[in-house]
């Protein structure tokens, strides 16, 4: 995980004192400065290798879905864990047969 920016640029605060209650950011220059960080592109929006355009979104979603089955590698629960929830199954189960 990355750290939080909290300099005085990032939090924006020239902007806050700028635009004052009831305003809004849009115009603001800090608004337009720093839009671009702040948008996380989609599927639909991966830019194309040549620069020129975007990558077409099915084969963008098809490498990432790859990607992640090829990557994921899950984690099995402390034994602690899996004790206490074999028993709220077993304890379901026994009140399931009771009716």
């Amino acid at each position: 995980m990355r750290a939080a920016d909290v300099s005085h640029e990032a939090m924006a605060l020239d902007a806050i004192d700028e635009v004052g209650p009831g305003g809004h950011f849009l115009a603001a220059r800090h608004t337009r400065t720093h839009m671009k960080d702040a948008v996380v592109r989609g599927l639909a929006h991966q830019p194309a290798d040549t620069g020129l355009g975007h990558r077409d979104p099915l084969e963008v979603a098809r490498q990432r879905t790859e990607a992640i089955l090829n990557e994921y590698e899950p984690r099995r629960l402390p034994q602690d864990l899996r004790a206490e929830l074999a028993a709220v199954v077993a304890a379901l189960d026994a009140e399931q047969g009771g009716r």
